[in-house]
């Protein structure tokens, strides 16, 4: 777990990079973080954060910090007028 390879018979699996998880033996290929988590670590088996309140988080996001700019994998802020909980996955 939290590992993957798309060949056989390697003696080392890749770690599963951020934005993605990797549960369970013998992935072939990472899963993308669901909505509402973030996987901010590599090499992880199940989302490690939920969404922070006041935001929401798209598939793939990678940081809990909404304002960093050199990534589109991140929180964004809830419509105006609005408040997101914990966990918001889509912005409704």
């Amino acid at each position: 777990p939290g590992t993957f390879s798309a060949q056989l018979a390697v003696i080392k699996c890749t770690q599963c990079p951020r934005g993605y998880l990797c549960p369970g033996f013998g992935r072939v290929a990472p899963a993308i973080c669901p909505p509402g988590f973030v996987c901010s670590k590599e090499g992880l088996r199940a989302p490690n954060l939920r969404c922070p309140a006041g935001f929401y988080c798209p598939n793939g996001t990678m940081t809990v910090d909404p304002f960093r700019n050199d990534t589109t994998l991140r929180p964004y802020a809830c419509t105006a007028g609005t408040y997101c909980l914990t966990g918001v996955a889509y912005n409704t």
